[in-house]
């Protein structure tokens, strides 16, 4: 048996109920078992003003541009430097509300930010249920006639850098038209067009590590391009249908290497591969139990140890000289 939430006429997705990361990095809080319209309503409201979060964004803010521009001529480790390469702020839709109907999924957003969102995660730790800053993101799993997934792997990112996942990213605030912004991020970052008819809902899922939700889909892709992308570009793999149990497998959430903490794969990029897997018969309901399980097992208790990226910016004092 699988173990999805079965879907009930009206669900309301509880958003105080976070499960802890160290034992549930991810997880599916609903799943698509048809075509479902989504209506994505967003207010004008700015989460997380004058809050505990909204200083710390503010010093993560400071501290980057500290190391970036280094104005004082400060000596800074290279890890920090490499650490804060990637961050940048931007407007970020804030999940406020969400409610599964009959042939529809309601979301009502308003608006953080990517460093609140940085704060937040690392401010709530172990309590993400109450972290306010929630982003709304989406993912889409492409896959062959075959069944073969086509996986990217992520390069230096501020989470899970090298990582496998599926092409995705988080909605700016006046995204509201949810299978418009899939689309537009399948072009845009892998440069592949998909057919919007194409385009299938498979669920929803939330990374309990950083509160992120996501809202998964799925969608073919021709077997010759999926083999040209992955022979032609370097950060790609086509996983064949017929591995694909045997390569989870071998690469469980997280993993020791070298002595040192590493995550194979982006987490919501693992799960929403899982929901698509299982709807293309890739992987069955008892397989995906059984790579759960195992996944489950093998989870490092140094895991335990996990620091957020954003905590080694924070816990650095970047020396400002007296004018």
């Amino acid at each position: 048996m699988s173990e999805y939430p079965k879907q009930n006429p009206t669900t309301h997705i509880n958003l105080r109920e976070v499960k802890n990361w160290i034992y549930s990095p991810t997880e599916t809080l609903w799943r698509a078992d048809k075509n479902m319209n989504i209506k994505v309503t967003h207010s004008l409201r700015q989460f997380g003003t004058g809050t505990i979060t909204q200083v710390l964004a503010d010093r993560i803010r400071r501290q980057v541009h500290l190391i970036k521009d280094n104005p004082h001529n400060v000596n800074i480790p290279e890890e920090i430097k490499q650490t804060a390469k990637p961050l940048t702020d931007g407007p970020m839709a804030n999940v406020e509300h969400i409610t599964i109907q009959k042939n529809t999924i309601s979301i009502t957003t308003s608006e953080t930010s990517w460093y609140k969102y940085l704060a937040g995660a690392y401010r709530y730790g172990y309590n993400q249920g109450e972290n306010p800053s929630r982003p709304l993101t989406v993912l889409t799993v492409l896959y062959t006639q075959r069944g073969d997934i086509l996986l990217e792997k992520r390069g230096a990112t501020i989470d899970f850098p090298n990582s496998y996942g599926a092409c995705g990213g988080a909605l700016r605030p006046e995204e509201t038209n949810i299978k418009q912004a899939a689309l537009e991020r399948i072009q845009r970052k892998w440069g592949i067009d998909v057919d919007r008819k194409e385009l299938q809902l498979t669920g929803m899922g939330r990374e309990n590590l950083g509160n992120i939700y996501c809202l998964f889909f799925m969608s073919t892709i021709d077997q010759e391009l999926a083999n040209k992308i992955a022979g032609e570009r370097e950060n790609f793999s086509l996983v064949k249908s017929s591995e694909l149990k045997e390569f989870l497998e071998k690469t469980p959430i997280p993993q020791v290497l070298e002595g040192k903490l590493s995550f194979p794969w982006n987490f919501l990029g693992r799960e929403g591969m899982l929901l698509a897997a299982e709807k293309i018969g890739t992987l069955s309901p008892q397989n995906i139990e059984d790579v759960k399980k195992y996944t489950s097992s093998n989870l490092s208790q140094q895991f335990q140890q996990y620091r957020y990226p954003v905590e080694e910016i924070l816990g650095k004092h970047i020396v400002e000289p007296f004018p």
